[in-house]
């Protein structure tokens, strides 16, 4: 086989996937969340406090911090804010989040920067426990200070309750 065949073949290919692997990820993420029930909403809404532990990019070494969350749910969406404090970087970050349930206990959220100008960006996933007092889990994302794509575990405690 001429390798200018070969090489024209793998190229359609590879685009081919790639256009079917574009649509799917788009279908998973555009796909409804679902309804959150008024007990849910009361549940989330308020702040939550905890820690991560994220890999260092040198290896060996966690980065660790703090992290506070305030949530306001409504029907089928989550919207609030994310405040991070790195012990390592000696400094904070803020984010917008928003996103819903993928199931009862699976809250999925996006999150992004709140300064434009900063290329941060990512996903968390977290799972809230039947008595509604912790959510665990991670996040995936792009990190700005080790210019990489960093994950962490997630662990945050409700701090307020509602009235």
């Amino acid at each position: 086989m001429d390798s200018n065949l070969l090489i024209t073949v793998l190229s359609i290919t590879v685009t081919i996937i790639s256009v079917f692997i574009a649509v799917y990820q788009i279908y998973l993420t555009r796909k409804p969340f679902k309804v959150i029930t008024r007990g849910r909403q009361y549940s989330l809404e308020g702040l939550w406090k905890g820690k991560y532990t994220q890999d260092n990019k040198t290896g060996g070494n966690k980065l660790e911090g703090e992290m506070r969350l305030s949530l306001s749910p409504g029907r089928k969406k989550v919207i609030g804010i994310v405040t991070i404090t790195s012990y390592y970087y000696k400094k904070d970050y803020e984010f917008i989040v928003d996103g819903g349930f993928k199931a009862d206990r699976f809250l999925f959220l996006n999150y992004w920067n709140k300064n434009d100008s900063v290329t941060q960006f990512g996903n968390i996933i977290l799972e809230l426990t039947s008595n509604a007092e912790i959510l665990k889990g991670r996040f995936i994302g792009y990190g700005p200070e080790s210019e990489k794509i960093v994950t962490a575990q997630i662990v945050f405690n409700k701090t307020i309750k509602n009235k």
